[in-house]
């Protein structure tokens, strides 16, 4: 083949793989007669006779990412969470901790495939209550990453609330005389009702009465 205006052209490698250089140094065509364009994945040139093209095109695979977040009820606790993300074509191994306020945790370029496993411990007083990841990936468990992906997992954790039990103690007085309007005397015996409302009589629920005087 001879002649000018000579076009090699490589296929788009997307989105698995990405051209990454020509190099046509090993061609005997003069440097002047040639020239390519990654972009375009092309290698323009014109070849006289007896003289060879010999071009390499480099391909590197595209790679993903995997991003952890921390979400707390109520926001902005300080509580820290211990997390892994492990597995994949990547064999990960990473470690790390997160609380609402932190900045997600970034994996770094993955190649792409499935089995990517997010985990994280809970701690005491706190519930799990939702685990999950963007574009299609519900479970964090089996995290799948195209290539050129970033896929987002968020986890959101609730705060337990803590029960109080109160009891209240009445000493009476073992008698009291009543001076003012009206008299009489008071035998320290107490009628008592407890109530939940915001009044103390009926418009509440009664919970507990004791009516040592009915």
């Amino acid at each position: 083949v001879t002649g000018s205006g000579k076009t090699v052209t490589e296929d788009d490698p997307a989105p698995g793989y990405a051209l990454s250089s020509i190099d046509c140094s090993a061609s005997t065509v003069p440097a002047a007669n040639r020239s390519t364009n990654t972009t375009t994945r092309a290698v323009t040139f014109s070849i006289a006779a007896g003289e060879t093209l010999d071009c390499t095109f480099s391909n590197t695979q595209q790679r993903g990412k995997i991003v952890v977040d921390k979400v707390t009820d109520p926001s902005g606790d300080p509580q820290s969470f211990n997390f892994t993300l492990e597995g994949g074509p990547s064999n990960l191994a990473q470690q790390f901790s997160l609380t609402d306020a932190a900045d997600p945790h970034d994996s770094g370029a993955v190649l792409p495939g499935s089995g990517y496993d997010a985990s994280e411990t809970v701690p005491p007083d706190w519930e799990l209550t939702s685990a999950s990841c963007d574009n299609g990936e519900n479970d964090v468990h089996n995290i799948t990453v195209d290539p050129g992906q970033t896929v987002t997992c968020t986890f959101n954790n609730l705060k337990q609330t803590t029960s109080i039990a109160t009891e209240q103690s009445f000493i009476p007085q073992d008698k009291a005389t009543i001076n003012g309007t009206g008299n009489g005397t008071f035998d320290g015996l107490v009628d008592f009702r407890l109530y939940t409302g915001s009044t103390c009589d009926e418009g509440g629920t009664l919970l507990y009465e004791d009516l040592d005087n009915a």
